[in-house]
This record gives C-alpha cells, sequence and structure tokens, in this order.
C-alpha cells in the first residue's frame, strides 16, 4: 500500500550466495524496521555470514556473522532511504 517498507527474500540453496533480501522504501521518508526473512528453503540453519548496501552498489557497506532462530528465520534491523533499495545478501557461515 505504500506506507511502508516492503521486501521479498530469494533463495537458492545449491549456490555460495543462498539468499538475498530486497527491501525498498516506496515512502517519502528514510523508514527503519525489524523484519524477519524465512530462509529454511535455503539451506541454512544456525549462523549466516550477511553483507549489505544501499541501491546498484557492489561492494557492501557492512558485513557480519548473525544466528537464525529456530524457525529458520533471519530476524534484522534495515533502514532505508526515502525511494530507495537495500539488498542483504545471506551466505552459509565458514567454520
Amino acid at each position: 500500500d505504500g506506507r511502508d517498507l516492503d521486501w521479498m527474500t530469494h533463495v537458492n540453496p545449491v549456490r555460495d550466495d543462498r539468499a538475498m533480501i530486497v527491501v525498498f522504501n516506496p515512502t517519502g521518508t528514510k523508514r527503519s524496521r525489524r523484519i524477519r526473512a524465512p530462509l529454511r528453503r535455503a539451506g541454512l540453519n544456525g549462523r549466516v555470514r550477511l553483507d549489505s548496501a544501499v541501491g546498484p552498489a557492489r561492494e557492501p557497506e557492512w558485513e557480519r556473522m548473525q544466528a537464525l532462530d529456530a524457525r529458520g528465520r533471519l530476524a534484522i534491523e534495515v533502514s532505508v532511504p526515502p525511494g530507495g533499495m537495500r539488498w542483504i545478501r545471506v551466505r552459509a557461515a565458514r567454520d
């Protein structure tokens, strides 16, 4: 309805990049919110490696490790500029 963040999750359990979460902000103001993305079908559990950037950037702004919940979901705080988008790449954790 264009009043809050909108996102989708793409998964592929056979690639190194197991999932990509893309978040769009259709509003005219910066929006921040905690989202839960289902990653069970990406073949992931436990901890995952994340990196993220705004817009079409190819180099991530940040990278970190994070645990999935018991149902295989990623709970993450995202901030997106007005009319912008953020991508979050999800990979299996390296031991």
